[in-house]
């Protein structure tokens, strides 16, 4: 039995310290950062979305609700701080992730490629700078001013948005151009929900395509891996242990 274990415990060991594992721990460490921008982005959009579209939640306007309003309005604030909070750092992490990943490698020349994706999809992107900015806003000025704006139309009947002051946005002289031209247009206020939705998006495609670039470059190596994680199953499974390594 003791040489049994022994012999199990060297596969197991075999498979967690392989190079191919570290591979897979580093690069599921993007996706768990962007795993915890998405959640973010789902607790401050949700809410926003029941609060502007439900016909329920009209009554928070009322004048006898006004605390409660108030109130809410902290709550979104809070909320936004907390996905652009993660936005920044995904941005970060995953920068670091990718040079530390393909720096001196013969996989080097992706970091180019990587350079030049994140140029034509962020450097000239409104929402990017909106993002940096409104993070910065918040970090060396106060929260931003969060407020709601209602309109009636005769085709859309009573809308609602929750929105940031582009008055109170546009005091700070921090922001890059595009980011400052769109909110000059924005006479509302910046729309909350669709800002955040449309930046989630742009970044949750950035993150498909940079996952599918390493899975195209490291699809050897993941290969390896599932090989060596096949042949301990099976050593397991003649063991009468059972299956405890997952397949990536």
């Amino acid at each position: 039995m003791t040489d049994q274990f022994e012999q199990l415990k060297a596969i197991v060991d075999e498979v967690t310290n392989s190079p191919e594992q570290a591979l897979v721990i580093e690069i599921d460490s993007v996706r768990w950062s962007f795993r915890m921008f998405h959640g973010n982005f789902y607790d401050l959009a949700n809410p926003l979305k029941i609060l502007e579209e439900t016909p329920e939640a009209m009554k928070l306007w009322d004048v006898k609700n006004r605390q409660k309003l108030y109130r809410t309005f902290e709550e979104i604030a809070r909320l936004l701080h907390n996905f652009l909070t993660s936005s920044m750092s995904l941005v970060d992490h995953t920068r670091r992730h990718v040079i530390k990943l393909y720096s001196n490698t013969p996989h080097e020349s992706f970091l180019e490629e990587y350079r030049n994706e994140v140029t034509k999809r962020f450097a000239e992107s409104a929402n990017h700078q909106i993002a940096q900015g409104l993070r910065n806003y918040i970090q060396h000025r106060n929260l931003p001013f969060v407020g709601s704006h209602i309109s009636y139309g005769r085709d859309a009947g009573l809308k609602r948005a929750f929105t940031v002051s582009s008055k109170h946005l546009l005091e700070w002289d921090g922001w890059k151009p595009k980011a400052k031209a769109k909110i000059e247009q924005m006479k509302d206020g910046l729309h909350i929900r669709k800002f955040a939705t449309e930046y989630h998006d742009d970044v949750q495609s950035f993150a498909k395509w940079l996952w599918n670039k390493q899975m195209e470059i490291h699809k050897d190596d993941i290969d390896r891996l599932n090989k060596l994680k096949g042949q301990a199953r099976l050593a397991f499974q003649q063991a009468g242990l059972g299956d405890i390594l997952k397949q990536e």
